[in-house]
């Protein structure tokens, strides 16, 4: 059986070890990562629509329309 240290010093070695890395300023469009400011591509709102105020009158309409709620994929399903 491989020797688990051996393995991630291995992972290490190659460049594949992750790390999580020190953010602030998660809530919004940019983050601050290592003093250097970067667009957060991660976030679920990296173009900033979330809080456009065209955007929410139109889901605050839909949701008195449709309603709203969870689901999951049909594959899922």
């Amino acid at each position: 059986m491989p020797n688990p240290r051996d393995e991630l010093s291995d992972i290490r070695a190659s460049g594949l070890w992750r790390q999580l890395r020190e953010i602030k300023a998660t809530t919004s469009t940019t983050i601050t990562v290592s003093r250097q400011t970067v667009v957060n591509f991660s976030s679920n709102d990296y173009l900033g629509l979330a809080h456009h105020p065209s955007l929410k009158k139109a889901a605050q309409e839909t949701i008195e329309k449709f309603g709203s709620g969870a689901s999951a994929s049909r594959l899922v399903c």
